[in-house]
């Protein structure tokens, strides 16, 4: 698919992007649990993330170059999203996260202090999953779709990738019928909360992260996306 500005396409997200978007991701995001675990583990979660069925990922790319400028992560559907990582993905991120560690032992603390009681809850609602009845024996919630990562590189940003990256992901969260996206930015970062507000995202609720940061979840509810 290319964007209106043609001097960026956008596209699905293809394996061999990967390694230029970690890289990105890890000058975009360098103090984040995930970017401080390294590289391999990085490319690990990309990975895994386009294995779900109920992933999406774009790429933005220079047409001139072919170079990977810029991505968005996300996903079309919360509880398919979380029951295949649960089913799939915790045992690879598990491994690659646990070599991470052993390279990087002063973030041993960080993660018993911070993020292991969060997967072990994690762990516990997604046994609940698993013993739910299949797909079509329940009532159907309203499906929710989330914005979990977008990044354009410095030098390319305010030439419309971002807003390009955005509009599909919009587009696929219509056209797979969710009726809601939503995503969490912090609450000092006045530029990303611009940007989705200009596209119809309204501040919803502020809330703390694991790590203590100040946090608002922001919710868009698609009115009119891919008319």
């Amino acid at each position: 698919m290319i964007s209106g500005d043609t001097s960026v396409q956008v596209r699905r997200m293809r394996p061999a992007d990967v390694n230029a978007v970690v890289d990105w991701h890890m000058q975009s995001f360098p103090h984040g649990f995930y970017s401080r675990l390294g590289h391999d583990f990085m490319v690990r979660y990309v990975r895994e993330h386009l294995r779900s069925p109920a992933a999406v990922a774009f790429s933005a790319v220079d047409p001139h170059t072919e170079m990977v400028i810029g991505y968005l992560l996300g996903s079309l559907d919360d509880d398919q999203h979380r029951a295949h990582k649960a089913r799939h993905a915790t045992v690879p991120l598990a491994r690659a996260g646990a070599a991470a560690l052993r390279r990087r032992p002063h973030m041993w603390g960080e993660f018993l202090r911070v993020r292991s009681l969060q997967y072990l809850r994690r762990l516990a609602r997604d046994g609940l999953a698993r013993r739910r009845p299949d797909a079509g024996t329940v009532e159907e919630a309203p499906r929710s779709a989330e914005l979990l990562f977008v990044c354009v590189a410095p030098v390319h940003r305010l030439r419309g990738a971002g807003a390009a990256l955005h509009d599909a992901f919009a587009h696929e969260a219509a056209e797979s019928a969710a009726t809601q996206l939503h995503l969490v930015t912090e609450i000092g970062n006045t530029v990303a909360i611009g940007f989705y507000q200009r596209r119809g995202w309204i501040a919803a609720v502020e809330v703390t992260g694991r790590d203590g940061r100040r946090l608002v979840r922001m919710v868009n509810h698609l009115k009119g996306v891919g008319s």
